[in-house]
C-alpha cells in the first residue's frame, strides 16, 4: 500500500489518469483525506484487472481503514478509464507463481466486515469481480457511462463473489447472472444495483458529497446501523452463500 503523490486529491479529472503502472508502483493506492479513506485499484493500462496482488492490496486497505479511528468512510475506485474489468486472464504461469495466493472471498469479507461504510465510485466497465466488488459495497455511485456485467457465464463459470443477491430482487439477479448481459448505469439504478448515477466528470465530486455527509454523522450511529443491517443479511444466510459460491469456484 502507498499514498499517491501530493496534490492527487479527487477532482473532476480524477479518472482521466492513464499513466502506465510502473513495475515498482503499488497495484492498490491508499490515502486518507477529510476522514475519508481512498482505496484505489491502480492498474489503468489493463482497466484495473484483478490479480492476487490487487486482492492483497484491497484487503490491506480496508483493514487499515477499519483500524484507523480517523477514518469514517471508505471510497473504493479504479484509476483510469474503468472501475475494474474483473479477473486478469492475461497473466503468465510465471507471473501467477510469483504472487502469494489470494481469495476473492477474503476481499469481499474485508469490505463487508469493515465497520466504516464503503462507497464504490464506478466509471466505465465494472465486470466480473469488478461488478461483484461494487455490489458488496454499502453504496454504489456510478457515472453515466458505467456498464455492469457478470460475464463469467460466457466462460461457463459462476461469480467468485456472490454479492448480487444482496442488492437486487430474484428476477433481476437471474437476468444479470444467467445472461451475462451488460447493464447500463441507468438500468443498474432501476434494479437496485446502484444508488445514484452522475455525469462522468462529476463522479468523484458527487461521491465525496455522499462521503462527507456520512462522515459528518456520529460514527457510532453509522457503524452501528451498518452492523444491524449486515447482521440481518447474515441471519438470512448471506455469508453462507458467499462461501458456497467461492467453494464452487475452487472445484
Amino acid at each position: 500500500m502507498s499514498t499517491p503523490a501530493a496534490g492527487a486529491a479527487p477532482t473532476g479529472n480524477y479518472f482521466r489518469d492513464t499513466r502506465p503502472v510502473e513495475p515498482d508502483e503499488p497495484r492498490v493506492l491508499y490515502q486518507v483525506q477529510e476522514h475519508v479513506a481512498h482505496v484505489v485499484i491502480n492498474r489503468p493500462l489493463v482497466l484495473n484487472a484483478i490479480h492476487a496482488d490487487v486482492h492483497h492490496g484491497l484487503v490491506d486497505g480496508f483493514q487499515q481503514a477499519d483500524a484507523d479511528d480517523e477514518v469514517r468512510v471508505v471510497i473504493l475506485s479504479g484509476k483510469g478509464r474503468a472501475f475494474c474489468v474483473g479477473g486478469d486472464r492475461g497473466l503468465t504461469p510465471e507471473e501467477q507463481a510469483a504472487m502469494k495466493p489470494a481469495s476473492a472471498l477474503e476481499t469481499a469479507l474485508a469490505i463487508w466486515n469493515c465497520r466504516k461504510p464503503v462507497i464504490a465510485a464506478v466509471q466505465g466497465y465494472a465486470l466480473g469481480q469488478g461488478a461483484e466488488l461494487a455490489a458488496i459495497c454499502d453504496m454504489t455511485i456510478a457515472s453515466d457511462d458505467a456498464r455492469f456485467g457478470e460475464v463469467q457465464i460466457n466462460m461457463g463459470a459462476g461469480p467468485p463473489i456472490f454479492s448480487a443477491p444482496s442488492a437486487m430482487g430474484i428476477k433481476q439477479v437471474k437476468e444479470y447472472l444467467l445472461t451475462g448481459d451488460h447493464f447500463t448505469a441507468q438500468h443498474a439504478l432501476e434494479v437496485g444495483l446502484v444508488n445514484k448515477v452522475v455525469p462522468r466528470d462529476r463522479l468523484m465530486d458527487e461521491t465525496m458529497v455522499v462521503a462527507r455527509r456520512l462522515a459528518s454523522l456520529p460514527p457510532q450511529g453509522v457503524q452501528g446501523d451498518k452492523k444491524l443491517i449486515n447482521d440481518a443479511y447474515e441471519r438470512a444466510g448471506f455469508i453462507d452463500s458467499l462461501k458456497a459460491a467461492w467453494s464452487a469456484m475452487e472445484r
